[in-house]
This record gives C-alpha cells, structure tokens and sequence, in this order.
C-alpha cells in the first residue's frame, strides 16, 4: 500500500474518499487488490479492523440519509441487552450498493422520527419497536412499555406517520392490544381474558404502599382491593424470588389486599376467580357476556 495511503488509516478507523479526492482512484485500487475493505461505496477500513465502532463511523462518513434500524437501533437507545447482529440493518432513501457489516433497506424515514447517537441517525424508540414486531411479535412492545421507552401513544403517533406501510395492520392490532400495557406475554393473555370477560375497574401495574413501601402489582382491582400477579418462569424461579415473592405477598395482606397468583397453566382460572371474588366482596351481578376478541399472530413468536 502507497506510504500516503498507510499515513491516511494510522488517523482514524475509517477513510470517506470524498474526503480526499485525490486518492480515491488509489483508494479503489487497494479495495481490488484487497489491501482495504470498501465498508461502503467510498468508505474505506484497513482488513482486521472492521469493528462495530469503525461500521459506525462508516455510516456517518457516508451520509446520504443512513438511519441504523432494528436490532442495532434498540440496543444502542433502549434495550442494550439486546445482542447486536452479526449484520447492522440500516436504512437509506436511496439505493446503497451493500458493504461489510451492514444489511440496508431502501425506505426513507422522517426526520421526526430518528434520534442522533455516536454522530449517527438511529431510529426513534417507538419507530424501532414497530420494526421490530416483523421478527419478535408482541414482545418488543411488552418490553419497550416496561423499559418505559415509548408510549402508546407514541406508538400510535409513529403508526399514523408511517401509513400505507406493508406490515401497518398487524402492527396496529398488535399495538391496540397493548392498551392495557402488559410487560410480558402472560401479562397480554391475561388483560385479554379480563377483557372479553366484561370485567372492568382493573390497573395494571399498580402501585401500592403497604409498611411503608411501595410495591407494583401486575393487575389489581383496587375496588376490592384483590391482586392478581402473573408469574412466568424466567422471573420467579429461584429460590430467592419465591422468598421475595411471598414476603411481600404477607406485606399486602397486612394491609387488606388479596394476592392471588397465576401461571400459564393456571391462567384460564383467572375469569372464574375474580368473578366469584368480587360476587362474594361486593354482591354485584355477572357482568356482561362478550366474544373474546381474535388477533391474528405469526407463527413465528405466537
């Protein structure tokens, strides 16, 4: 490699031609000969040295309206325990000839949609969560809610920007059943039931001071003071967690509340269970009778 060239790599991770003009035909050369990775159509990066921080600034180098998307998006805004892919998914209004690392969408994405990190655009947490239900489901809203990271109505708000886009339908079923703002699928299943069962006067995620702490349950029907909490197996199955669990089950009983628990085995009790309690705490009829509603699901994450 031309000594000018070697001096050009020592200063940075990457190299934008159009930064030096009067080395692109030898920058180009060297991508043939192998002596540099064309990151990008005009981004350039020593071999061995394509690391996520070099991608980035590849993307910034670039410009052209590159938005990272995804996955990548998530992790670097909200959700940073989610596994980077082997492949940063970016999007651009036009078409980008495909480098290292990176795997692009021709799609343009408003600017009031995107946020800005590391000198690069990244789409806006409620915009990612709606890409992100294509390969997860109802997942990436159960944990965006929980993370606090959006809204639903900011989720709404990115729908109506983003209409007449393929995929809308599903993304709006998935987001309107999202209206009681479960933090997990168990959660989902569970404001479904209550619902197509009529019974109202219910809180999610509700907090409660009792010995002076405070403590979120997962459903609660404050009117009778009756808890209802969803137990999935990632989340309580340690020792330390049942412990956990019951001592702050006593704590709330102290302070008059019922705390009833359901599994995914045990959820289709949990109609019957609140109907009858609240029968018996006070006196009131059968509610209403109503279809369960229907929601079409991937078989990808149903």
């Amino acid at each position: 490699m031309r000594e000018d060239l070697t001096a050009l790599f020592a200063d940075g991770a990457v190299v934008a031609a159009r930064e030096h003009p009067h080395l692109a035909r030898a920058l180009n050369s060297c991508a043939f000969r192998g002596e540099v990775i064309r990151v990008l159509p005009g981004v350039y990066a020593l071999p061995g040295q394509l690391t996520l921080t070099a991608r980035l600034q590849a993307a910034c180098a670039y410009g052209a309206g590159i938005v990272i998307t995804r996955q990548a998006a998530a992790h670097f805004t909200w959700w940073p325990e989610l596994p980077l892919p082997d492949l940063i998914d970016a999007a651009s209004p036009r078409h980008v000839i495909v480098g290292h690392g990176f795997r692009f969408e021709q799609r343009y994405v408003r600017p009031d949609l995107t946020m800005r990190r590391f000198g690069i655009a990244l789409t806006a947490p409620e915009l990612t969560v709606l890409d992100l239900i294509d390969d997860m489901g109802p997942i990436a809203i159960d944990e965006a809610l929980k993370r606090r990271a959006v809204t639903l109505q900011r989720l709404r708000r990115a729908l109506h920007l983003t209409r007449g886009r393929r995929g809308n339908t599903l993304r709006r079923e998935l987001v309107e059943d999202s209206r009681d703002e479960p933090w997990s699928e168990l959660e989902r299943e569970a404001h479904r039931r209550l619902r197509s069962a009529g019974i109202d006067g219910w809180r999610t995620n509700y907090h409660v001071r009792a010995e002076g702490k405070s403590y979120r349950i997962d459903i609660a029907l404050p009117d009778i003071k009756l808890g209802l909490e969803l137990d999935g197996a990632t989340f309580h199955d340690t020792d330390a967690a049942f412990h956990t669990d019951r001592r702050r089950d006593r704590a709330l009983a102290r302070g008059g509340w019922q705390i009833i628990r359901f599994t995914a085995q045990s959820l289709d009790e949990i109609e019957g269970t609140v109907l009858s309690i609240r029968q018996q705490r006070s006196g009131g009829g059968r509610p209403r009778e109503q279809g369960r509603p229907t929601l079409r699901r991937s078989a990808r994450w149903a």
